[in-house]
């Protein structure tokens, strides 16, 4: 809450790098995976909303962006890929 821009900011770049559709190394790719495997088990849930449904910059949000109501089909695929879970299009599910 001291500082939305840098907080939207580091948001939006995480979230880009996990959802990335970018070929890349399979270190990057390992390295990706495993974030968002740690960002899956995150018991801070209100962060783990944040990085797993950022949807866009908005200056008119409290948060300084927008967020997703569901997750993208492709994004909750490799979501389920990566988690080994039975995730449902409507949210997260452990």
């Amino acid at each position: 809450s001291w500082c939305p821009v840098l907080y939207a900011v580091a948001v939006a770049h995480v979230n880009s790098f996990l959802f990335s559709q970018d070929s890349t190394t399979q270190e990057a790719d390992t390295a990706r995976k495993s974030m968002l495997w740690k960002s899956w088990l995150l018991v801070d849930e209100v962060l783990k909303k944040h990085l797993l449904y950022y949807k866009l910059p908005n200056t008119e949000s409290p948060m300084g962006f927008d967020l997703y109501e569901t997750l993208p089909p492709i994004r909750l695929k490799y979501l389920q890929i990566v988690t080994n879970s039975g995730l449902t299009e409507g949210g997260l599910e452990r």
